[in-house]
């Protein structure tokens, strides 16, 4: 939508994940309710303006925040945060929202009219998180809506004065694989480069001269790409558990979380989990797998190994006790049944997110054979 400046309150879209900005008021209580802040401040203060591509700066003004969904579709990153931990990202912030207050004398994050957020998802998340209400915002009439633009002004963003967090050379060789992947930027030498250098302005922040670390993100671009090394959506263990619950309505207490990698320590968390849950008689036990690998090659290997790993300690049991036994008998655990039943996979994969969108988790079999 375009912004119309006698509305005093408009919401972006009428989706699921609508943003509401309020104008009808320049202040709002300042963070920790210690105060106000008043939106004139960004003006006073000569706060920069973030040089988006194809977006231009139109107003600052009030994002209501309080009902947001930060675990939806606007909040996962893609292309432009990967690699990292975000919920340290999240804590880092809330803790200096708590100690600090919300500086006025920096650039605010940064929306779009169209429900786009530009830039700042992580101050957006941590705010909430610390029992804010609103955040001020820079508004931003952008034409060009897509993918493409959304990664590269992200990187861009990430790239300028003031994050605290500043993009690396795996966000953006993240980001153009993601581009590509989306079939907004051919795999070329000559494609990628100019990307870089006109569209994420890598040379500008990057000095090639140094052991050539743009042409090096260039390369590894088309070699990720290549193999089709698609991006993981970023999970922790919490971020795991808020999803089953919103999507699935199952308590921590309905399931045993595990994650997909090749680690054994998880697999024997988990069986212990089983374990206590026959001697209770309460099995069968429901597991869920979600990952932190950072590439799919390496969750979808994890998940096998997971797997065997838990059938292992399972089959181990039966092996002690037969060597126990000796020759008076030999027990054989059942062909199909077990005491623990897998409900799937949360969706994380870039290739999966369909499930994510459906709040489904992703099979076993296609998550594991793909």
């Amino acid at each position: 939508m375009q912004f119309d400046d006698e509305m005093d309150e408009y919401v972006l879209n009428d989706g699921l994940h609508r943003l509401t900005v309020i104008t009808d008021t320049t202040t709002q209580p300042a963070f920790n309710n210690t105060g106000t802040l008043d939106l004139e401040d960004l003006k006073k203060n000569g706060v920069k303006i973030i040089d988006f591509k194809d977006a231009v700066f139109s107003h600052y003004a009030w994002l209501d925040i309080e009902d947001i969904d930060t675990d939806s579709e606007q909040f996962w990153n893609l292309g432009i945060r990967t690699g990292g931990d975000q919920e340290a990202r999240v804590d880092s912030f809330i803790h200096s929202f708590k100690k600090n207050g919300f500086d006025m004398r920096l650039s605010p994050p940064c929306i779009d009219t169209d429900e786009n957020i530009l830039e700042g998802r992580t101050r957006i998340t941590a705010a909430q998180r610390n029992g804010e209400k609103y955040i001020p915002v820079a508004v931003y009439v952008r034409e060009d809506l897509s993918e493409r633009n959304t990664i590269t002004n992200g990187l861009r963003a990430n790239l300028k004065d003031f994050p605290q967090f500043e993009a690396t050379f795996d966000h953006i060789v993240a980001g153009g694989v993601q581009v590509i992947l989306a079939g907004e930027l051919k795999a070329t030498k000559a494609a990628i480069e100019d990307w870089l250098r006109k569209d994420v302005e890598a040379y500008k922040h990057f000095d090639n001269s140094v052991n050539g670390i743009v042409t090096k993100m260039r390369d590894a671009i088309i070699r990720r790409s290549a193999i089709d090394e698609s991006l993981i959506l970023e999970m922790c263990k919490e971020s795991a558990h808020r999803w089953i619950k919103k999507n699935l309505n199952l308590e921590k207490s309905d399931y045993i979380l595990v994650n997909a990698k090749d680690d054994e320590t998880y697999a024997d968390r988990a069986y212990r989990g089983v374990r206590n849950a026959v001697r209770q008689g309460s099995q069968p036990v429901n597991i869920i797998f979600y990952t932190t690998c950072r590439k799919p090659v390496e969750a979808r290997t994890g998940l096998r190994k997971q797997l065997e790993f838990i059938e292992r300690n399972y089959l181990d049991v039966y092996m002690m006790v037969n060597s126990d036994t000796g020759e008076l008998m030999t027990l054989k655990p059942p062909p199909k049944t077990r005491p623990w039943k897998v409900l799937g996979v949360i969706p994380q994969i870039v290739q999966d997110l369909d499930f994510f969108a459906k709040s489904r988790l992703v099979p076993v079999e296609k998550y594991s054979n793909a």
